[in-house]
Parts: structure tokens; C-alpha cells; sequence
């Protein structure tokens, strides 16, 4: 059972999301407080209320980021971090300082986090579980918003002190961040009052609602909906917990971390491949062995047949007209070439050292294309075997190095003639 956490890092608040069990998933969530500039007691609490996590996601709050909408080039998400990265005060308020960059290929709206608050958080985020993916909260929210079928709407949040925090939802995405700070009463309500759509009051107050209802029609501002079970404040952290399998080529990363997830990712896509294929071959012998079960099973019933037809002559002779059709048959059936029975034979021929990467058949002509540490050796364990025939190699053999083995890929082609 895979335990998935999601997080939300805040100025003063962790709010945290874990999702364990399947198919009805149960969902709990809480909440410690922290010091993102000395996370070592925070994230600690973190780590021991959350318990055992298999795989978690952060999403950063506004209040921790920066945010600008970028007129870019249209580049790869890898290439626009890179030239956001060679002079990041040209583009947001700092000054020294290196920064982490969100952006995606499709869209303006680039989030940047300061690089030694991030490293900070590193380690103890860690420790806690594999840590997926970090992203801004704004976009975790979105997806969770989504997941309820909200599609389109404002969403106002409560922000660090005396700020709020606007995100605007198109289409299911983020058409615009804002963070708006108070001055004076009814600043909400002027500012959504240009806004279409439903305003979504997170948490909800009866008088921030009131305020804005003063300006905007009141049934344009609603509470926003509990989704499985977790309530509003912990929206963000939800939509998080949903992204633990995302592609992190706009991941709000550093270069090592993005390398060091991208190596896992492939990592359990080699490990599910070989599953696969584990997968495949049992069912290969599962399928011939119950193909023998089923031969024995039919020859202990002829066999009763035969003895209980033994008075009846029509019966024998009915008998024995069946067994002569399926002797013909079964002829005709041992002179094609049996998929499962070239492929043991291959198998069985094949040194341990070799392994085969496609297997392709045309009539009784085969060809098997893969690697092995003598390729020139495996044509003699061909000829000289009764069944198989004018093997020969389609193409010349390359040398490559895996590990610290060397191997010589092959392409063989050769004819089977199954035992009479």
C-alpha cells in the first residue's frame, strides 16, 4: 500500500494532507507551526505526525514566492529557467541572490522561490518521504479545485499579515496570481468586482463574504467545497498529494534535485518494465503448462472411454474414427512450428550471458535480435541443433558497455523445423 503526503509550506503554517489505502483511500490532514528560515523544528513535527510516507509533494505559498508574468521566448521549460537564472534581479525584486524558477512552455506566469531557502527545506522534506515533486501552492490548488469539477472562478485566500492571496481559474487553469494588500475596508470587493465568475471565500468569513457582497451579486460568493473529506484551508496541500507522479520540467527545483527525481522516475519505469516482463514469461509457461494438464487429462479419458466402449463395437468404432481424426490433426498440427516451443528451444540455446531484446517470425523463418558476450559463438549453437537451420546474421555487431560488462548486440536470422 503506497502512503502518498501532500504539503503546504505557509509563512508560520504546514498544513499537510496524507492519503493512505485503496480503493476507498482514507484522508487525514493536519496542520504544525514553523519558521521557513529554521525549518529543523517544524518539518521535525511534520515528519512525526505524518508517520511513514511513501512518496510526498510541497507545494510553496505565496507568501514564500515570487511572482511575475513574463513575456519568454517560446523555449523548452529547461531553457526559460536557465535564462531566467543568468540574471534574476532583471526580472524580480532581489539583489544577490539565486533564485528557483517555475515556469512551463505554455503559459506566462513564471513563480521563483530564493535557492538557500529552498536547499534549507531539502533535507528534512527528505527525511520525511520521497520527495516527488515541489511546485507553487497556487498550482496545487488549481488541480484540487479542479478534481471537484471547478473549472472556472476566483479563489481568495488568506495571505501572510494583512494580505490576501487572488487566484484566478480559466479552462481549469491558472489565468492570473495576485497578492493583495489591505487598505482599508472593502479592498477585496473592489478589486473581484471586476472579476466574472464565482468567488470562492477560503476559509470562509461571514464578513470578508459580507463586504464582497456589498459590490458583486451575493450569489457569485460561495464557500468552497470539502473534497474528500478535507476542508478548505488544506485545498492546496490536497491538490499536491494528486501530483506525486507529474513530469518535473517545470518543477520549482533546483538542477540536483530535478536530476536526482528524474532518476528514480526511470528507476521505476526499468523496475516495472523487468515486472512486466517477469509478468509475461510466467504466463508463457503458465499457458504451457496447462496445455500439458490438459493433454494428460484428454489420454486418461480416451483411455476410460476405451475400456468402457470394449462391448459395444459401435461405440469402439466411433471411437477409433475420432482418434484417427485426431491423429491427423495432431499431424497437422506437428508440422507447423509452435510459438511456445521456438521459443523454448531459443531459450535453451541461448547462453545466460545473452539476452534478447525482439523476437520476430515470418513462416518457419525467425529472427532474434539482442545482446550477448560472444555473438559469433551463438551461430554453431544454431547449426548444430536438429531443428534449427540456416542461421545466419542479418547485420554486423556492435560493441557496447553496460556496467562494466562488455557485449556485442546481434541480429540473427534462422529457419525452425519442428521433431517430426
Amino acid at each position: 500500500m503506497i502512503v502518498r503526503a501532500g504539503v503546504e509550506l505557509a509563512r508560520d503554517t504546514i498544513r499537510a494532507v496524507r492519503i493512505s489505502g485503496w480503493p476507498r483511500p482514507t484522508v487525514r490532514a493536519l496542520e504544525v507551526s514553523w519558521d521557513p528560515e529554521q525549518p529543523a523544528a517544524g518539518l521535525t513535527a511534520l515528519r512525526e505526525a505524518l508517520g511513514s510516507v511513501d512518496r510526498l509533494t510541497v507545494a510553496a505559498s505565496l507568501d514564500l514566492l515570487h511572482v511575475r508574468r513574463l513575456q519568454l521566448p517560446p523555449l523548452p521549460a529547461a531553457e526559460k529557467r536557465r535564462m531566467l537564472g543568468l540574471e534574476p534581479d532583471r526580472f524580480f525584486p532581489v539583489r544577490g541572490e539565486d533564485l528557483v524558477f517555475w515556469v512551463q512552455e505554455d503559459q506566462d506566469l513564471v513563480f521563483a522561490i530564493r535557492e538557500s531557502l529552498l536547499t534549507g527545506w531539502l533535507p528534512f522534506l527528505e527525511s520525511i518521504g520521497r520527495l516527488e515533486s515541489v511546485e507553487p501552492a497556487p498550482v496545487a490548488l488549481a488541480r484540487a479545485l479542479v478534481k471537484a469539477r471547478i473549472r472556472e472562478g476566483c479563489v481568495l485566500r488568506n495571505g501572510a499579515a494583512n494580505t490576501s492571496e487572488l487566484t484566478v481559474l480559466r479552462e481549469g487553469r491558472i489565468e492570473s496570481v495576485r497578492r493583495l494588500l489591505h487598505d482599508g475596508p472593502g479592498f477585496e470587493a473592489r478589486v473581484l468586482a471586476e472579476r466574472s465568475g464565482p468567488i470562492y471565500v477560503c476559509p470562509w468569513d461571514e464578513t470578508r463574504a459580507g463586504a464582497l457582497e456589498d459590490v458583486v451579486p451575493p450569489d457569485r460568493v460561495q464557500a468552497p467545497p470539502d473534497i474528500a473529506g478535507v476542508g478548505p484551508g488544506f485545498l492546496a496541500a490536497y491538490g499536491a498529494a494528486l501530483a506525486s507522479s507529474e513530469s518535473q520540467d517545470g518543477g520549482l527545483v533546483t538542477p540536483e534535485l530535478a536530476h536526482k527525481i528524474a532518476r528514480r522516475h526511470r528507476r521505476d519505469r526499468l523496475v516495472a518494465t523487468m515486472a512486466c516482463a517477469a509478468a509475461l514469461i510466467f504466463l508463457l509457461w503458465s499457458a504451457d503448462a496447462h496445455r500439458a494438464r490438459a493433454e494428460r487429462h484428454l489420454d486418461a479419458r480416451i483411455a476410460g472411454l476405451r475400456e468402457q466402449a470394449g462391448e459395444v463395437l459401435a461405440l469402439q468404432t466411433e471411437a477409433e474414427a475420432i482418434l484417427r481424426q485426431t491423429g491427423t490433426l495432431s499431424a497437422i498440427v506437428a508440422g507447423r512450428p509452435q510459438p511456445l516451443e521456438v521459443l523454448l528451444g531459443m531459450s535453451r540455446l541461448l547462453p545466460p550471458t545473452a539476452y534478447v531484446r525482439a523476437v520476430r517470425t515470418s513462416g518457419s523463418e525467425w529472427q532474434v535480435d539482442g545482446y550477448a558476450k560472444d555473438a559469433a559463438a551463438l551461430i554453431p549453437l544454431f547449426e548444430n541443433h536438429p531443428n534449427f537451420a540456416e542461421a545466419r546474421f542479418l547485420t554486423g555487431t556492435s560493441r557496447l558497455r553496460v556496467g562494466r560488462e562488455t557485449y556485442e548486440s546481434f541480429s540473427l536470422a534462422l529457419e525452425y523445423t519442428p521433431t517430426p
